[in-house]
């Protein structure tokens, strides 16, 4: 069957809309889906920077609070001996009345084993570290020289995020000052005035929650994508349902309830456009208006039902008779008007003469299965000039019509002749 234009235009109206749907959702999805990635890529590099910073607060206040009971004292063992920088503290070494042997270790030193015993349960790393360290351990890397010297100039913290192809870490240092108590342990120059001597130095192995991270990532974009299929699948399921209801709705108003052909408010725009194409064109173009034989007998004799399923077969008939190109339509009553383009007066009467002849022999069954046979009577009228008028044609065609019914029926009858 073919689609009218403004038929097609609603569809077309519709599935525009659908594209534009499309577009603004996934384009929607696509920007909330990288702002929540990129919300936790920041919240996920502050979260290693937070443990990053509670490690050394927590190393902070156990170093300080070492410190401030005078270092520790600690039972000699194979890995705890007396230091030598500490020889000159009275009570370096002291024994108990039942014999234990201990040995005083300063706050440095008490961190880097606490510390020690930290790096065997994590690959994250706390060092201290020194412009001049007494433990060769201590001695600063590349960037913690750097982050020394620019913690000379008053900065509380220095941290940065370095990713090579060898390491990825997230690196943070706070400042260790100068306090008078280091001073026994070690030997500063007469010039040295430094207020920072030395660093505290976290390193945070961001491999592990990198990939917790991409991990997240992986779901979200799963989680993502299956809200977007969702919205898609909607969107195509509104397109196709409300393209069928469009053209259902398309259809009962544009075909009549009883016959399925083009009601009269369809076929009268068909028919003014095909006026228009034959006169723009000059191209031949023809009206049938056909009306059935004694109708009202039917309905009289048979009931309204059987003129009901005259009028279907009728209708039938016509679909089978009529070409692809033609178009017909219930007119009015027991009326139909069938539209034959690019055909002159003479084809417009074999194909007249054939739908009478079909309509002769086709059979139509009414109550209790009785069969009778119809016939009708056709008025033709064609366009005589360039410039074809849509009134006038009709006017002949009913003309024509008329003169079909007053001379005997079941006939042909052509405008002006």
């Amino acid at each position: 069957m073919r689609i009218p234009i403004y038929e097609q235009s609603k569809t077309k109206s519709l599935h525009f809309i659908v594209v534009i749907g499309f577009v603004t959702w996934t384009g929607i999805l696509t920007a909330l889906y990288f702002w929540f990635i990129d919300a936790e890529l920041e919240h996920h590099d502050k979260l290693i920077a937070l443990k990053a910073e509670a490690l050394g607060q927590q190393t902070q206040i156990l170093r300080r609070w070492i410190g401030g009971h005078g270092d520790v004292y600690v039972e000699i063992a194979a890995d705890i001996q007396p230091q030598t920088q500490l020889a000159h503290i009275k009570e370096r070494e002291i024994e108990t009345h039942s014999g234990r042997k201990l040995n005083i270790l300063h706050s440095p030193t008490v961190l880097r084993k606490i510390l020690k015993e930290f790096g065997t349960t994590s690959n994250d790393q706390i060092r201290l570290i020194a412009y001049n360290p007494i433990n060769p351990s201590g001695k600063p890397d590349t960037w913690e020289k750097e982050s020394l010297d620019h913690l000379q100039s008053g900065s509380k913290k220095v941290q940065a995020d370095i990713k090579t192809d060898t390491e990825n870490v997230f690196r943070l240092m706070y400042p260790i000052k100068r306090q008078k108590k280091c001073d026994r342990c070690h030997d500063y120059a007469a010039d040295d005035t430094s207020e920072v001597v030395g660093g505290l130095s976290i390193i945070i192995d961001r491999a592990p929650h990198d990939a917790q991270y991409q991990a997240l990532k992986r779901r979200t974009r799963l989680t993502y994508f299956w809200i977007w299929l969702a919205g898609t699948l909607g969107l195509l399921l509104f397109d196709l349902t409300g393209t069928r209801l469009l053209r259902k709705i398309e259809y009962t108003s544009t075909h009549d309830p009883l016959t399925q052909l083009n009601n009269r408010g369809r076929i009268e725009w068909e028919f003014h456009r095909e006026i228009e194409r034959a006169n723009r064109y000059n191209a031949p173009f023809s009206i049938f208006l056909l009306d059935i034989d004694h109708f009202k007998e039917v309905n009289d004799t048979y009931g309204h039902s059987a003129g009901d399923d005259a009028l279907k077969a009728i209708a039938q008939t016509l679909k089978d008779a009529i070409r692809k190109t033609d178009s017909a339509g219930r007119y009015g009553g027991e009326e139909f008007i069938i539209l034959v383009p690019n055909t002159d007066e003479e084809n417009s009467i074999i194909l007249a003469e054939r739908i009478l002849h079909t309509i002769q022999k086709t059979p139509v069954t009414v109550s209790a299965g009785k069969t009778i046979f119809l016939t009708a009577s056709i008025g033709v009228s064609s366009l005589a000039t360039a410039e074809g008028d849509a009134k006038r044609l009709v006017n002949n065609a009913d003309k024509a019509l008329y003169k079909s019914k007053n001379t005997g029926r079941n006939r042909i009858c052509i405008a002006n002749t």
